[in-house]
């Protein structure tokens, strides 16, 4: 999840012991990364789709599902980022 930015570690003061923190913007970060997912599995499927060719059984379905995922990672993007200050309703960075 730190690697994703969707948390951040620190420190308290005068302390060895390490905090996670979930920043106000999370959310929004989760969708992106969802979204950027999604069009990473409907790019593969589509691919798998071309090898094995649109005719077959296997690349009709692949196909399929490689649209829908596109559609999806659009509807996620689309859907419009959420400010930070309507998302937290102004509260402070909360400890995990």
């Amino acid at each position: 999840m730190e690697r994703q930015n969707l948390i951040r570690r620190g420190r308290d003061d005068g302390s060895r012991r390490h905090r996670y923190f979930l920043d106000d913007n999370a959310g929004l970060r989760t969708v992106v990364a969802s979204a950027a997912a999604n069009h990473r599995l409907a790019a593969t499927a589509l691919r798998g789709a071309e090898v094995f060719g649109a005719q077959t059984t296997a690349g009709a379905r692949l196909a399929l599902a490689g649209r829908f995922l596109e559609r999806l990672g659009d509807d996620l993007i689309r859907s419009g980022p959420i400010r930070p200050r309507q998302a937290s309703h102004g509260l402070p960075s909360r400890r995990c």
